[in-house]
């Protein structure tokens, strides 16, 4: 299993805590198709902080997390993209 892969498992986990099934099944689907875009803007450590609040049980504090995870990956892929 690639770290692609793994990160495919962390969202859809993610997801499907939220109870809604149909969500997290999107959510693979997109992140399954996009996996050379979230190859390029791979940012090491975001999903410890997720994981980290959540295992301390401060719901706002992992959305936060999650935003700022999802924002920065989007950065840096767009980073990777202009230099393409």
């Amino acid at each position: 299993m690639t770290w692609l892969d793994r990160n495919v498992d962390f969202h859809h986990a993610v997801a499907l805590i939220s109870g809604n099934e149909r969500l997290a099944r999107l959510i693979k689907q997109l992140l399954e198709e996009m996996q050379r875009m979230i190859a390029a803007g791979y940012v090491p450590g975001e999903h410890e902080k997720v994981l980290q609040a959540m295992r301390e049980r401060e719901p706002q504090r992992a959305a936060q997390a999650m935003r700022e995870h999802i924002e920065e990956v989007r950065r840096q892929t767009l980073r990777v993209a202009e230099q393409s």
